[in-house]
């Protein structure tokens, strides 16, 4: 029996019947993916993710195009696998 799928308000996502949280993935912008990967080191030495954001924020604003571009192309890369997850999660929801 396939699983009915609706609309959580407020979650971002979707509620199945058994009331499990399906999350929307997050859009991979430049920003974003440096985010992620300095979050990755920061949180094992104790910061809390406001800080690391605030740091991060300031560090990419100081980046030179070049830089930026690194990371501009690595959004690229996963782009189109973010698209078909959400394609994916669309047909699922739609499912009675």
């Amino acid at each position: 029996m396939a699983k009915r799928f609706v609309r959580a308000e407020g979650t971002g996502g979707e509620i199945n019947q058994s009331m499990t949280i399906v999350k929307k993935p997050i859009k991979p912008t430049p920003f974003n993916l440096y985010v992620a990967s300095k979050m990755e080191l920061a949180v094992s030495s104790g910061q809390t993710k406001e800080d690391i954001f605030r740091v991060c924020s300031a560090e990419y604003k100081k980046m030179t195009d070049d830089e930026q571009l690194v990371w501009i192309l690595e959004a690229l890369h996963k782009n189109p696998i973010y698209m078909v997850t959400i394609i994916y999660s669309i047909k699922v929801s739609f499912r009675i």
